[in-house]
């Protein structure tokens, strides 16, 4: 189900800017999932994101208020570390994921919400919102990640909002839904309700 109508034209009385962070480790699929969402495709040519790289989504809710979505993929490669957590700073939102074939990628999560919450905040001062998405879910998974309720009690204890989503980009299966929850959450936050 989309909650929102896309379109590319007409004005809307109410517009909102969103900056959504998308962080991770080096490989963990966060280009293909924004792929997936902007520009409704895969390729399994895998290119390394440098630094930042920013797309935009503009979305029109059905009330009429124009969400104009900012992805900002952050590249996972320690080397970068630095440079790239200057741009943390004004997210109102965070889609952090991990490898589902891949158990260092999950146990990094840990590591780029550390950093999250030490960089940025919600002006009232709490924590952005953190969502955690397991990627790669079209390929068998790695045994040794958290499922079910061992997955809940490992968001609850780190912070995440307690819901996850498992994605594939490949398929396209719970991208989508994963956005527009997240969407949910910040147009909560900014007093904004269905």
């Amino acid at each position: 189900m989309f909650l929102f109508r896309r379109s590319s034209y007409g004005i809307s009385s109410e517009s909102r800017l969103y900056k959504v962070l998308v962080i991770g480790d080096v490989n963990a699929g966060k280009s293909a999932y924004i792929r997936r969402y902007t520009e409704g495709n895969f390729s399994e040519d895998y290119l390394a994101t440098v630094g930042v790289d920013f797309h935009l989504k503009v979305l029109h809710l059905l009330r009429g208020l124009e969400i104009r979505l900012q992805l900002w993929d952050i590249a996972g490669q320690e080397r970068f570390s630095k440079m790239t957590r200057a741009y943390f700073k004004g997210s109102v939102g965070a889609l952090i994921m991990y490898d589902s074939t891949n158990l260092g990628s999950f146990r990094a999560v840990q590591k780029w919400k550390k950093e999250l919450d030490a960089t940025c905040s919600l002006p009232e001062g709490q924590n952005i919102p953190a969502m955690l998405i397991s990627t790669k879910n079209d390929l068998p998974p790695c045994e040794n990640i958290p499922q079910g309720s061992e997955m809940s009690d490992f968001l609850e204890e780190n912070g995440f909002i307690p819901r996850w989503f498992q994605t594939s980009s490949k398929t396209g299966e719970y991208v989508q839904e994963s956005i527009d929850f997240m969407i949910k959450l910040i147009l909560r936050i900014d007093s904004w309700s269905f």
